[in-house]
């Protein structure tokens, strides 16, 4: 961990350092910005009772539990024509049957952003502690599930992360690039061994060089990670990377994408070194705008401690009268091995009297123990008016992970509710869930639950 803190403390004076640099280069403003808007602060005050019928998610069923909430909530937005801040303070007094008092999820979230003539700058932070059996998995920044957040069902999750990027030179024939990312996952109370605690940090600085009248660009990109699992291997795992990237227009409405560069990633476990890879990285594509969308195919290579991975990748965004998709399907694998596929789709659609949304996700990632695991996500999302007061709420989620040689896990969720605004401000909310976690290390195990919300809003200003 001393390593982890070391690497965790230079991250955070470089962040600051270019946080203070940001706040000085973005000025001044960039003309056609939205208007001032006053600053809006809202309370939000609610009572929420829940039966779980097996709420530890046990395989062989677990006592009952009825459990009261009240939750209390303030925010703070504010938007002028340059810059946006957002403040939320959250958190709830639970009483339950077997149990007094007690204060529990806190969190607290941070997101300002700040738009100048030439620059941009955008810092972003989460602090939130919440119960496991609130389901609420952590999605990486490649698409999947973090696997913990699958199999842990019981005792608590602190989330941790903060983001910072800054563009520079936005307008201008020579720019740079900015993007830092911290992210904790800390468990307590729970005994599973394979919940575990991590940490994670990536810092990747590029210096782009614009030709505006050959439709060129020339970019140059530097990037480092650092993981730290506290599992039972202590697995550390670290990457560097440099790249040269080039875009060129081929016609308007085409453009040619291509990058090269050298990388090394190492894996240690104990503090012992467990693979190393070190050799060339690189991609190849082209983009296509077209009168609905636009569509891009990919050929990349990429590289971890274990080897190198081919990826093979075909996209399409689709802009629709009432929706909109954006697809991504691929094949992705290393050499010697059989192709897995990958991919992202996400579908979003507005209907005359409510909404649907779908998400899925197929990735492919290594885990602690340096072994390639498939984690797939389907979210499903369908929302109904019935008038003006009343609507009906539906959702679906499902999540699983594994392949070969680890747990494999399958974990899903439906829920569904009805709300109805009662006076200004107020609404009431009851609805039923059903949760289900199925691994090939132990029986099935489900639970249903049924809740009751009634909640406010205050307008505190303006």
């Amino acid at each position: 961990m001393a390593r982890a803190g070391q690497r965790f403390s230079r991250l955070t004076l470089v962040a600051g350092l270019t946080l203070v640099a940001g706040l000085t280069l973005c000025l001044p403003a960039a003309p056609g910005m939205a208007q001032d808007v006053p600053p809006r602060l809202v309370f939000d005050l609610g009572s929420r009772l829940t039966y779980d019928d097996n709420p530890d998610l046990a395989a062989g069923g677990s006592d009952p539990r009825l459990t009261l909430d009240a939750s209390l909530g303030l925010t703070l937005n504010t938007t002028t024509r340059d810059q946006a801040f957002s403040l939320g303070l959250k958190g709830l007094a639970r009483v339950t049957a077997d149990e007094s008092l007690a204060l529990r999820n806190p969190s607290v979230t941070l997101a300002y952003s700040l738009d100048g003539a030439n620059s941009r700058l955008s810092v972003n932070a989460v602090f939130q502690q919440s119960g496991v059996d609130l389901f609420e998995p952590l999605v990486s920044l490649i698409g999947g599930v973090v696997t913990t957040d699958i199999l842990a069902t019981t005792g608590t999750v602190t989330s941790r992360v903060a983001n910072l990027d800054f563009a520079t030179g936005l307008q201008q024939p020579l720019g740079f690039d900015l993007a830092a990312t911290v992210n904790d996952r800390i468990y307590s109370d729970t005994s599973d061994p394979g919940v575990f605690d991590s940490t994670s940090q990536s810092l990747r600085l590029g210096v782009r060089l614009r030709l505006p009248s050959s439709g060129r660009e020339i970019s140059l990109t530097a990037g480092s990670s650092a993981t730290d699992y506290q599992n039972a291997t202590q697995t550390s795992r670290d990457g560097r990377d440099l790249s040269l990237g080039y875009t060129q227009d081929l016609r308007p409405d085409l453009t040619l994408q291509a990058s090269l560069g050298e990388s090394e990633a190492t894996t240690r476990q104990a503090g012992a070194l467990d693979s190393r890879s070190t050799g060339v990285i690189g991609s190849l594509g082209l983009q296509t705008d077209l009168a609905n969308g636009s569509a891009s195919v990919t050929l990349s290579s990429n590289r971890d401690s274990v080897g190198t991975t081919q990826t093979l990748s075909f996209a399409r965004s689709l802009d629709m009268p009432a929706g909109q998709l954006d697809a991504t399907l691929g094949l992705s694998g290393r050499s010697g091995q059989d192709g897995q596929l990958i991919g992202n789709l996400s579908y979003a659609h507005k209907l005359p009297t409510g909404s649907l949304g779908i998400t899925l996700s197929r990735q492919v990632a290594l885990s602690a123990a340096d072994q390639d695991v498939a984690n797939t996500v389907l979210g499903l999302n369908y929302a109904h008016d019935i008038n003006d007061t009343s609507r009906l709420g539906l959702s679906l989620n499902v999540l699983e992970t594994g392949t070969d040689g680890v747990t494999d896990a399958l974990r899903q969720t439906v829920s569904a509710s009805y709300s109805h605004d009662l006076a200004a401000d107020w609404q009431v909310t009851t609805g039923y869930q059903f949760r289900g976690l199925d691994t090939s290390t132990a029986s099935a195990a489900q639970s249903n639950s049924v809740f009751l919300t009634i909640s406010r809003k205050f307008t505190l200003r303006p």
